[in-house]
Order: structure tokens, then C-alpha cells, then sequence
């Protein structure tokens, strides 16, 4: 991999996802160097966050008590901990999810797409923070774009690894995997919750 390519794969990436996620996965990384990749990005976006809410001014109101509440500003690390906790998890029930409907995608595929993913959205989150700080106005219009483009860059990313024809197949997946993801947190959660009121 050079700079070339990794320009060129960005652009393709910003243009047809799903293209790009096919010649990701096409590169055959190894298995164990793909775990290592998904730390390191997850641990980097997670830092990244922790940076934005430490080095900009926390709004007054609900939502400032909201940001400094957050692990993300009191305790960054341990916020890092816990997004590349949800990204391994994610991975596996992506994987699940994916095979249920038919997807035809190793686990291997769906860990390249993925950590791709995260790799674009951080650089966007990078250039989005720094033009915001230029043209603050500019800046949140192209957040919103942003989050938008994220929507269909995971659906098509999706059908990529699963090889779905489909894109609605891919969003169902991802719909999927959102709802059981959500109840798996929370009845951790409330398993947790009650370890701790029995261990006291």
C-alpha cells in the first residue's frame, strides 16, 4: 500500500463504497493483522473524540453536563476500552446477521470492511474538526452531509462483504444487527447492574 493508493481508495471510497470495500477485501490482509488494525483505528477515533470535547468550548446547558459526564471527557482511555470493545462485538454480530440472511462473506471480510470504514471516517473527522474551527458554518453543514454519506457507506459496505445483489438486504442487516446489538447491551447491562447490587 502506498499514499497513491490510499488517495485513490479514499476517493473511491467518498464515490462507490461498495466498489471500494470489494477491492479491500480483494487484498487479503491477515486475520491477526486485521484484530491489531481494529484496535489501533478504534482506539484512535475514541481519542480523537476525547480531544474535540477537551480542546473546544463545552456548551453551557443540559448538553455541557452531558459532554463532561461522558467517558469520553473525564476518562478517555477506559472510553477507548469500551469502542473497541463494541467494534469486536459488532464484528462478530455483523457476521451473525449477515449469514442469516444469506451472506456468503468470511468474518474476515466483514472485520477488512469495517476497519476500512473507520479508517475513512476518521480522516473525515480530522479535516471535518479543522474546518469547522476555519468556517464553522461550512463545517456543520458538511457534519450533517457526513453522517448522511456514513449511512450508505456502511449499507453498501455491507452488501460488499456479504456479496448481496441488494443494498435493502445490507440495510436490513444493519437494522438487524442495531437491534440486537442494543438488547445484548442492555441485558448486560442489567446483568452488571445486578452483580453489583448483590455484591454489596
Amino acid at each position: 500500500m502506498t499514499m497513491a493508493w490510499f488517495r485513490a481508495m479514499l476517493r473511491l471510497t467518498l464515490t462507490n463504497p461498495r466498489q471500494a470495500g470489494a477491492e479491500v477485501i480483494a487484498m487479503q490482509f491477515p486475520m491477526q493483522g486485521l484484530w491489531v488494525a481494529l484496535m489501533l483505528v478504534s482506539v484512535l477515533l475514541s481519542l480523537l473524540v476525547a480531544a474535540v470535547f477537551h480542546f473546544t468550548p463545552v456548551p453551557p446547558g443540559e448538553m455541557g453536563e452531558m459532554i463532561q459526564m461522558s467517558p469520553a471527557y473525564h476518562t478517555p482511555l477506559l472510553f477507548a476500552l469500551l469502542n473497541w470493545a463494541q467494534a469486536l462485538i459488532s464484528v462478530f454480530v455483523l457476521h451473525w446477521v449477515g449469514r442469516s440472511f444469506g451472506g456468503q462473506g468470511e468474518l474476515a471480510d466483514i472485520l477488512a470492511v469495517m476497519i476500512w470504514l473507520q479508517v475513512v471516517s476518521l480522516v473525515l473527522a480530522v479535516v471535518l474538526f479543522l474546518l469547522g474551527l476555519i468556517l464553522p458554518l461550512v463545517g456543520g453543514l458538511l457534519m450533517i452531509a457526513a453522517f448522511f454519506w456514513g449511512i450508505w457507506a456502511t449499507i453498501a459496505l455491507i452488501a460488499a462483504a456479504n456479496r448481496f445483489d441488494s443494498l435493502l438486504k445490507a440495510a436490513g442487516v444493519c437494522v438487524v444487527t442495531v437491534v440486537v446489538f442494543t438488547i445484548g447491551m442492555t441485558i448486560l447491562s442489567a446483568l452488571l447492574g445486578g452483580l453489583g447490587l448483590t455484591g454489596r
